[in-house]
């Protein structure tokens, strides 16, 4: 039980709502469908795509690596309360999050 049980729930925001909004991307929905990135890691990669290889469309380069680092963290963290942590990542510092699609968001710490 939980001390926040006797209040009634106000309002929600879900992740659709989120990527309706556009606080959140879902860059490979298909391949991907479980993986969600804030707005600010997407935006970021964006850019470290634009400066490593002067071109965004060079995306994949710089986002797949990221999302699988984020992978192997998760599978090998035995944290049970996340978000688990990523330093020296393509988008800096990244907390990943588990999400209601059954797989995990990654977002910047001022996401959150």
């Amino acid at each position: 039980m939980s001390m926040f049980d006797d209040f009634p729930v106000v309002a929600t925001y879900t992740e659709d709502q989120a990527i309706e909004d556009g606080a959140l991307v879902h860059p490979y929905p298909k391949r991907f469908p479980w993986l969600l990135l804030s707005i600010a890691v997407h935006a970021q990669c964006e850019r470290v795509a634009k400066k490593r290889y002067g071109d965004e469309s060079q995306y994949d380069k710089v986002v797949l690596p990221l999302i699988m680092d984020a992978v192997m963290a998760v599978r090998a963290s035995r944290e049970k309360n996340p978000p688990i942590i990523l330093e020296h990542t393509a988008a800096g510092t990244i907390w990943i999050k588990p999400n209601a699609k059954g797989g995990m968001t990654i977002m910047l710490p001022s996401d959150y």
